[in-house]
């Protein structure tokens, strides 16, 4: 990845804008886009979720000191979405979505008889994260 796409991408998540520009298998590896952009994308929407009730409850109790506490939004939030990306997660594989770690493409061969390539890699985990931010 160059260096202006990297900075474009760490931008993006500090943001909470979630605007990346890569090209998912050809700029990075599984490993990578699994442990590094689908974290920073879960933790990203995390903290945007965690300053909005934060917001919330500033506007709430503008006649009290109890605002609440920060990182426990921060942590609760996640955790009560987490489920639901799980769930995303398993519907998308049963319905055929590619989740493996398969380096080269797979050549298959359809009930029609034609030869088709499938490309492997981490597609259910990343598709369930951006279908949970819109």
């Amino acid at each position: 990845m160059t260096p202006s796409l990297a900075w474009n991408t760490a931008v993006s998540f500090v943001s909470n804008t979630s605007w990346q520009v890569y090209a998912g298998e050809s700029t990075q590896g599984h490993l990578v886009q699994m442990a590094g952009i689908a974290v920073q994308s879960f933790l990203s929407g995390a903290v945007g979720m965690a300053v909005a009730i934060a917001l919330v409850r500033g506007f709430a109790r503008a006649k009290t000191d109890q605002l609440g506490n920060f990182w426990v939004d921060l942590v609760r939030g996640p955790f009560a979405s987490c489920c639901d990306l799980l769930d995303r997660r398993v519907v998308l594989m049963a319905g055929g979505v590619i989740q493996n770690f398969h380096l080269n493409d797979q050549v298959v061969t359809t009930l029609g008889g034609v030869q088709q390539t499938i490309t492997g890699g981490p597609v259910a985990s990343q598709e369930a994260i951006k279908l949970n931010r819109q």
